[in-house]
């Protein structure tokens, strides 16, 4: 379970490659997990020494142990057969805390 990327984690590959794998699939989530288990089975991932920024929304407003716990749950659940939809809203939107 702890072996899947996200997309804020920073995903990129060739263009080919990204292609041949189908891209992402056209789901209302976990379309980057989705990808991510079909490129494993292509190559291995590796990573690169650099830096990138994404929103720290959810942690702040659910709490980091919370949060971290909720994405394994429905990593979880998706291996076991829940649809995307589903989970979506199980995981909620995460703008709960938001001010906007």
């Amino acid at each position: 379970l702890l072996s899947s990327c996200y997309g804020d984690q920073g995903i990129f590959c060739r263009k080919d490659v990204f292609w041949a794998e189908g891209g992402f699939p056209d789901t209302v989530f976990l379309e980057d997990l989705e990808f991510s288990r079909r490129l494993r089975r292509r190559c291995r991932a590796c990573v690169v020494p650099a830096q990138i920024t994404t929103s720290t929304r959810r942690f702040r407003g659910r709490g980091r142990l919370r949060t971290i716990v909720k994405m394994q749950v429905v990593k979880a659940l998706y291996r076991l057969g829940t649809s995307p939809e589903r989970l979506a809203n199980f995981y909620g939107s995460g703008r709960e805390s938001s001010p906007c």
